[in-house]
């Protein structure tokens, strides 16, 4: 097959032809300027001229008129521009004379349709290459999904450790705050009865510290009173025996009289005195016994019989008053019935209804609730009255967090 001539375009570059279309546009910007200055100074000539010869008009005949030949202000002068020669662009952007060779002999080497027909051990070699890449590239395809099933175990984990982590966070600080706002309300409660305790006292001190001073007043008063008579009667006496020295008889009968009466007063004023004291005795009894009958009464519990429960009550601090602590519901009151109990008669009732109550929960079939069972156990341990009971309940919950432990530590290393 013949070969074709290559035929060579001949092309300026674009730098030349923009700095020719520059210089360009600024010249005729220049001829164009001047082309207005000349006619702006043309114009202001031909005004002055015209006024001159209007001037001249009304005073001269137009036989001698003159007429001046126009010339310009400045002469006009053409703008030369210099032509340049565009020059062709190198053959190839290149200063390596082998790469610009290189160049030229793939832009003059000639092809044939030959050229692009495989051979059978070609198209077998580009075959086996086009199936190795799409091998190559299905292992890779498979590894990137591999690796990417890999990172999303490995991140559900641990958004699943994470989690239980926040949960036992959660619920440790829940524990906690339960127990702060528990020993919260058994400190405010004893400081209450401590109060109400103090209180109590200083109002009996006061009201007996009131009660002998109103005594000690009474008691100063009938002394006065008594001496105060007693001058009366014996400045009467020495003014009656002054006066009647006759009458001695009837003077005797007035003084046994007068003995008489002051021996009544002095007996009723007693009786006054005693029966005061008395009153106030009772009275200190009486606030002593109300003060022992509502301690005694904090510290005694009732059990109400209901059909299918029964309640659990505490006496208040005052004589006959009861606050209600809780109900178990199916659950039998004591063979033998008291009017009341004590604590350690009443609270195995409860923690044996709870301690069952978490037993039942943590044999339930399946993954058992530990939240339930450990707040059952809780509350257990609440109502627990001795040493055994405190320690059966803190096996269970030390069994229950191993329980849970063990089950996290499976789930983070499966």
């Amino acid at each position: 097959m013949a070969k074709k001539p290559v035929k060579k375009k001949t092309t300026t570059s674009p730098a030349s032809e923009d700095s020719a279309k520059k210089k360009n546009s600024t010249a005729k910007k220049t001829s164009t300027a001047k082309k207005n200055t000349a006619a702006t100074k043309a114009k202001t000539t031909a005004k002055t001229s015209t006024a001159k010869t209007a001037a001249t008009t009304k005073m001269d005949p137009v036989l001698f008129r003159k007429f001046d030949d126009w010339k310009p202000a400045t002469p006009f002068q053409p703008v030369l521009t210099t032509q340049t020669t565009p020059s062709a662009p190198p053959f190839c952007n290149t200063s390596d004379p082998e790469e610009a060779k290189r160049i030229a002999a793939l832009l003059l080497k000639p092809f044939s349709p030959q050229d692009f027909i495989l051979s059978p051990e070609k198209k077998a070699e580009q075959e086996a290459r086009f199936k190795a890449q799409e091998e190559e590239r299905i292992k890779a395809k498979e590894e990137a999904r591999k690796k990417a099933e890999e990172e999303a175990i490995i991140k559900a984990e641990e958004e699943a450790r994470k989690k239980a982590e926040e949960e036992a966070r959660i619920k440790a600080e829940e524990e906690a705050r339960k127990k702060a706002e528990e020993e919260a309300r058994i400190k405010a409660e004893e400081e209450a009865r401590k109060k109400a305790e103090e209180e109590a006292r200083i109002k009996a001190e006061e009201e007996a510290r009131k009660k002998a001073e109103e005594e000690a007043r009474i008691k100063a008063e009938e002394e006065a009173r008594i001496r105060a008579i007693k001058a009366e009667e014996a400045r009467k006496q020495a003014e009656e025996a002054a006066r009647i020295r006759a009458e001695e008889e009837a003077r005797i009968q007035a003084e046994e009289e007068k003995a008489r009466l002051l021996a009544e007063k002095k007996a009723r004023s007693e009786a006054i005195v005693k029966n005061m004291l008395t009153a106030g005795a009772c009275i200190a009894a009486i606030f002593v016994l109300i003060i022992g009958s509502s301690i005694s009464n904090k510290s005694q519990y009732f059990i109400k019989t209901n059909k299918d429960s029964i309640e659990i009550w505490q006496g208040a601090f005052s004589p006959r008053g009861k606050n209600h602590i809780l109900t178990l519901p199916g659950v039998t009151g004591p063979e033998v019935a008291k009017e009341a109990y004590t604590r350690s008669e009443v609270m195995p009732l409860a923690f044996n209804f709870y301690m069952d109550k978490a037993i039942e929960e943590s044999r339930k079939r399946g993954t058992p609730d530990f939240d339930k069972v450990e707040k059952l156990l809780k509350k257990a341990q609440s109502f627990a009255s001795s040493q055994d009971e405190r320690q059966a309940v803190a096996a269970r919950l030390q069994a229950i967090t191993k329980t849970i432990e063990n089950y996290k530590a499976e789930i983070a290393n499966p």
